[in-house]
């Protein structure tokens, strides 16, 4: 019984060993789309930049590089994220950004090119919404895909990325092998 109490907590603290929370994103914006993924540190509720611990996310709009997708990511030495106000908030299942009339803040992901959710705040001088954008040059940003003023409250930017079958079937059969090892002792 030991050893099969053992196993169970030995898959219990495998699947769980990391705290950090993987969301998968799949945005079209305008003519433009970011996919990929944001890992943060698995803080739920509002969340800041220091929360956000790495992200892979293709970037495809007009006007980046002709239309090419474009890759940024949090290991370049340019990459930068940033979160201003209380707008980004993060559930077991989804990252939320608040739409809400009177909420002010920004979220943005950035390399060479960026994705940035804002509302009250700047980061292309589009307007409040979502937009795939680049640098102009002068510190500012242009938006080269965008949707403005199409959402209110809470818009869900990203879910969960689910644990793999496979890891509960190898748990499981972890679990039945120290089982019949122990019964063959027995």
């Amino acid at each position: 019984m030991r050893y099969f109490l053992a196993a169970i907590l030995l898959t219990i603290c495998a699947t769980s060993a990391s705290a950090s929370i993987i969301y998968n994103v799949n945005r079209t914006i305008d003519a433009g789309s970011v996919t990929g993924f944001i890992e943060t540190d698995g803080t739920l509720g509002t969340l800041s930049t220091a929360n956000i611990t790495s992200w892979i996310l293709t970037i495809t709009a007009p006007n980046i590089g002709g239309g090419t997708p474009s890759v940024i990511d949090s290991t370049s030495v340019t990459s930068d994220s940033q979160i201003n106000g209380n707008v980004v908030t993060a559930t077991s299942s989804q990252l939320l950004f608040d739409f809400s009339p009177g909420a002010t803040g920004l979220f943005i992901l950035q390399d060479h090119d960026f994705w940035c959710l804002e509302i009250g705040d700047t980061c292309t001088g589009a307007g409040d919404g979502e937009h795939i954008g680049y640098p102009d040059g002068s510190g500012g940003g242009v938006a080269a895909a965008a949707q403005t003023a199409l959402y209110s409250g809470s818009t869900v930017i990203a879910t969960v990325v689910p644990v793999p079958a496979a890891a509960w079937l190898f748990g499981s059969g972890l679990a039945c092998l120290f089982g019949t090892a122990r019964r063959n002792k027995s």
